[in-house]
């Protein structure tokens, strides 16, 4: 008698062939809508966290999209994040964030593209072409060193258990350039494209920055206990 059974009946939640109590459960989405929507745009996502993962899963979906229906809707938690009125601004979407009930008539939902954070070629094409990135050559012989020295990650909590400050040590001693990514922005990372003719990273959400860049060659420091090819993938289209 306690078992809860949800019925769906063409494609939609039907309270009346529903079994037990969803009173707490349930209640919100048989609510009243605080807002009705003529359309918008959704997005699918695996992983709503750092902005790597907010990169590869919103943003792409969006420079990706043949049309949308404006606006685009983010949740709640979106709001506090800088770049997402950035990018959105720059790219001249109408957008908005999910405070309330919405009720939206017709939605389009963006679909997620690829498992976990690949790009292809023709994605990072379109992605510099949408975000009207320059791809001029960097200063040959140029080292640059994404740190995520003070970096709290979104996703743990916790920091780098790497010694960025010691291996920041070690690329200035062999004349690169140290940056520290934490409170970086677009046009921080956009104005460093010449200096980036070899790009040693910590693993983490500002490596998603070399799509702004031109690369010959990256290297990639991780921790022992964890890895994820996606900077592998996403440096050989660069």
């Amino acid at each position: 008698p306690s078992a809860r059974r949800l019925a769906h009946l063409t494609g939609a939640i039907d309270a009346g062939f529903s079994s037990g109590d969803f009173s707490t459960s349930l209640s919100s989405l048989f609510a009243k809508p605080a807002e009705t929507l003529d359309g918008a745009t959704l997005i699918e996502r695996q992983w709503p966290n750092t902005y790597g993962d907010y990169c590869s899963e919103d943003l792409k979906s969006i420079v990706l999209a043949d049309d949308l229906i404006e606006p685009v809707i983010f949740p709640k938690s979106f709001e506090s994040r800088e770049y997402v009125h950035r990018d959105m601004q720059r790219l001249g979407i109408a957008y908005r964030f999910a405070d309330r009930m919405l009720r939206i008539r017709k939605a389009l939902v963006l679909r997620k593209l690829q498992n976990a954070n690949y790009w292809s070629g023709p994605e990072v094409d379109e992605y510099r072409r949408r975000m009207s990135v320059d791809t001029s050559p960097p200063r040959p012989g140029s080292v640059i060193y994404l740190s995520r020295k003070n970096v709290r990650s979104f996703r743990s909590g916790g920091t780098s258990q790497l010694d960025s400050e010691g291996i920041g040590a070690i690329v200035e001693s062999l004349g690169g350039k140290v940056v520290e990514t934490e409170g970086m922005h677009f046009h921080d990372f956009k104005q460093l494209a010449s200096e980036a003719e070899t790009v040693v990273a910590d693993h983490g959400a500002a490596m998603f920055n070399i799509l702004l860049w031109n690369p010959k060659q990256v290297i990639e420091l991780v921790p022992d206990d964890w890895w994820s090819p996606c900077f592998v993938v996403l440096s050989q289209h660069l």
